[in-house]
C-alpha cells in the first residue's frame, strides 16, 4: 500500500502500529538530482494491526521542495523531518497537531544550535521529545557523515548537537538512527569511507547506557545518550 511513486522509503511507525508515515516522490516534478525527484511526506493508517493499511494521503506541510526522513514522536502528534533547501542544504523541522484529526502545524526549525550551514540528515527523536540523533557532515567529524546528538532541557532549550564517538561513527557514513521505543537501543548503518565512494552499508545496533560516572539521567524512562555506547561486537 505504501508503494506510490517511484521511491518510498523512510516509514516511521508509532508504538501502537497502526500510524505510518513516509517519504514519497509519488507527485514530484522537482528534479533534486540526474534520475531522482523530490520527496513529499505521507501518512497511512489501520484501526487495528490486523486490517490493511489506508491509501497514504500527502501532510498538509509539504512543500514544493523536498521533504524526508520523517520521523514520529509523541505518540503520533508530533513530527520532525528535514527539509532540502534551494541551495540543496538539509535542515531539521518540527511540525506538530493537537490531535489526530487535525492538520500539522507550520513547521518550525528545531534549533539555531543544531541547524547549521552543513548537512543535517535523517533525525530521530526520542518519543517524549527530549533526545535527538541524527546525521551531519559538519566540521569536526570522523568521516564523511557522523551521528550527533542533542537533549532538550527543562527550559525546552537544545544542548549543543555532540559527536557520538569513534565507538560509533567511522570514516565513512554512519546514517538512519532509529532509537528504540523503551530508548534502550540505537539502531543505524554504516559504511563506505573517505577512500572510496562504494558505501556497502551494513546495520548495527549500540546499547545506550548511562554514564557510569554519574548518576542515571532519565528522560520520562529514556536515559540520556552521555556515557558508553557499545558498537559491533
Amino acid at each position: 500500500m505504501f508503494n506510490i511513486g517511484q521511491r518510498n522509503d523512510h516509514p516511521s511507525l508509532t508504538a501502537d502500529g497502526l500510524r505510518a508515515v513516509f517519504m514519497s516522490d509519488a507527485e514530484s516534478n522537482l528534479q533534486v538530482s540526474p534520475g531522482h525527484l523530490g520527496r513529499d511526506l505521507y501518512e497511512s493508517t489501520r484501526s487495528t494491526l490486523s486490517k490493511p493499511w489506508t491509501l497514504p494521503v500527502p501532510l498538509n506541510i509539504n512543500t514544493s521542495l523536498d521533504e524526508g526522513s520523517p520521523s514520529f514522536f509523541d505518540d503520533g502528534l508530533s513530527l520532525s523531518f528535514t527539509l532540502t533547501d534551494e541551495s540543496c542544504n538539509k535542515d531539521i523541522y518540527i511540525s506538530s497537531r493537537p490531535d489526530f484529526s487535525s492538520p500539522w502545524s507550520t513547521p518550525e526549525s528545531i534549533s539555531e544550535r543544531i541547524n547549521s550551514a552543513a548537512l543535517e540528515n535523517q533525525p530521530h527523536l526520542s518519543d517524549d521529545g527530549k533526545l535527538l540523533v541524527f546525521g551531519s557532515d559538519r566540521p569536526g567529524g570522523f568521516g564523511n557523515q557522523d551521528l550527533y546528538y542533542s537533549t532538550l532541557s527543562a527550559n525546552g532549550q537544545w544542548s549543543e548537537p555532540a559527536n557520538l564517538g569513534p565507538s560509533i561513527n567511522s570514516d565513512g557514513f554512519e546514517q538512519s538512527p532509529f532509537l528504540s521505543y523503551d530508548g534502550t537501543e540505537l539502531y543505524f548503518r554504516s559504511g563506505g569511507s573517505r577512500e572510496t565512494d562504494i558505501l556497502g552499508f551494513d546495520l548495527y545496533v549500540a546499547q545506550v547506557v548511562p554514564e557510569p560516572s554519574s548518576a542515571a539521567i532519565s528522560l520520562c524512562g529514556i536515559s540520556a545518550m552521555i556515557g558508553l555506547i557499545r558498537r559491533r561486537s
